[in-house]
Order: structure tokens, then C-alpha cells, then sequence
């Protein structure tokens, strides 16, 4: 189960999440502490982008961080590409199998849009977070695993684990020799799925404090000592204005919608 952290900033910090009074002005906010509630695991991608921005710029709001999945298989997989691994997945009907740290997580979804847009039948195996789902990998208990990068780097390194495939329409900079998974299959030319973080502030905050916050963000996300951090994870910054990220929010939310009706994804009780 994941567990929820909550992330207390200065009171001279600005932070989605808590209540703001449309009566504060612009000048005056924030008064008082206010929350950065992040609802998973310690240690991973969400984590991670918290504590950086949380800490260093204490300004948080309205942007999204992205992570393209990366698709990795054991090394002793004949696997090496794309195109090998759906041929591969095509010629094992039913047999092979991919992990995620989690049901109902990009992750997952990721694997299920492969699924379906190339019309393979490979078998999701829900774990409780990144690592073991990735570790299985390694010791051949799955076949591959949709995962941050973050999880899979030092097992790609250590040379128990090989990228084969980002989900992505672009290479990652941290992996330029790996291909997006849409060269997979002509099914697959329109594939994406990105892994993206967000942050919110409550409904009805006044549109001067939300454009306040959007541009400290900006300026945070091009800071090179925040992206630096951010890159060796796989976390690329994008900068947008609330306008944008709202119609991003939008679409993504219909996208992941979709998936899980075509996956007939449920959560268990």
C-alpha cells in the first residue's frame, strides 16, 4: 500500500495545496505554513521532484515534470529493440509477461496500451513499488517491465537488466540509443505514454496568486541546478502557463480514461 507523505514548507514558502482566501493579497501570500502533500512512496519519482522544488525554491504550482517509461527485459532476452520486442511478444501468445509497481499506475497502463494498439497479449504482474517490480526482471520472474528510469538505471548498468524500448514519442537524453516503443509495429505508430507529475493548488484560488506561483515555477524548472537533479532520474521539466497545463490535464485524464476502460482495469477492494 502506499503510504501518504506530507512535506511542510516555510512560512515565507509558496505550495499547492491548503486553503487560500480570495481576501489575501497578492503581496501578503502565504502567512502561514502551508502543505506540499505528496501521496506515495518516499524514495521515488514524486518524491524526488518534491523535495527539489520544495526545499531549494520553496515555490510549487500548476507544472508538469515528465518521465518517459523505459521497457527493459533480462539480458538474456532476445530482445534488443522495438521491433524484436513485439515480433517476440507476437510469437509468444499469452506466455510472456510485464511488471509495474503497481495496478492502475502509468506504468501499467503504458503495458496496456502496447497491448492493445499492437494487439499483443502480454500478461501485467501488479508489484508494490518500482524496485521489486524491476529486481524480477533481473532474476527472469517476468519478462519485461514498463518503469521510471530512476528504478531501472543502476540494474541497466550493472548489466543484469537491457532498455529495449522507451514510451516516449522522443529518445530520452539519458538513453539516446534506445528507441521509442511507436517503431515497434505499424499499430504502434501513434504510441505515447508519458509518466508526468503535477502540482495543484485549491480550487478558487485567486488567478494573480496562481500566475505568481506558475512563474516562480517557470523559473525554477530552467534553474540548471534543479534540472541537473532531475535528469540522471529520467525526469524531463516543461515548463507551461495554467492555461496550458489544464488543457494537458484534460487530455491526459480522457487518454489514461480510455486505457483503463479497454483494459478493463479495477482496483481491488
Amino acid at each position: 500500500m502506499l503510504n501518504r507523505r506530507d512535506f511542510l514548507a516555510t512560512a515565507a514558502s509558496v505550495a499547492a495545496a491548503g486553503s487560500v482566501s480570495p481576501a489575501f493579497a497578492q503581496s501578503a501570500y502565504p502567512d502561514h505554513p502551508i502543505r506540499i502533500i505528496v501521496g506515495y512512496a518516499a524514495g521515488g519519482g514524486v518524491d524526488i521532484v518534491a523535495r527539489l522544488l520544495g526545499e531549494p525554491i520553496k515555490a510549487t504550482l500548476g507544472q508538469p515534470v515528465i518521465v518517459p517509461c523505459v521497457v527493459v527485459v533480462a539480458e538474456g532476452t532476445p530482445v534488443h529493440n522495438p521491433k524484436e520486442l513485439i515480433a517476440y511478444a507476437k510469437a509468444n501468445p499469452g506466455k510472456l509477461s510485464f511488471s509495474s509497481s503497481g495496478v492502475g499506475n502509468p506504468q501499467q497502463l503504458a503495458g496496456e496500451l502496447m497491448n492493445f494498439m499492437a494487439g499483443t497479449n502480454v500478461l501485467h504482474v501488479p508489484y508494490r513499488g518500482s524496485s521489486p517490480a524491476v529486481t524480477d526482471v533481473a532474476t527472469g520472474a517476468v519478462t519485461m517491465s514498463f518503469s521510471s528510469l530512476a528504478a531501472a538505471l543502476p540494474l541497466i548498468q550493472s548489466g543484469k537488466i537491457r532498455a529495449v524500448a522507451v514510451t516516449s514519442k522522443e529518445r530520452m537524453p539519458q538513453l539516446p540509443d534506445v528507441a521509442p516503443l511507436s517503431e515497434g509495429s505499424p499499430g504502434l505508430k501513434d504510441y505515447e505514454l508519458l509518466n508526468w507529475f503535477g502540482l495543484f493548488i485549491t480550487a478558487g484560488t485567486p488567478p494573480e496568486i496562481v500566475d505568481r506561483l506558475n512563474g516562480i515555477v517557470n523559473k525554477a524548472l530552467k534553474d540548471p541546478a534543479i534540472v541537473d537533479k532531475l535528469m540522471p532520474q529520467g525526469i524531463v521539466p516543461k515548463t507551461m502557463t495554467p492555461q496550458e497545463y489544464k488543457a494537458f490535464v484534460t487530455s491526459e485524464t480522457a487518454k489514461f480514461g480510455a486505457i483503463v476502460q479497454q483494459a478493463n482495469i479495477k482496483l481491488a477492494d
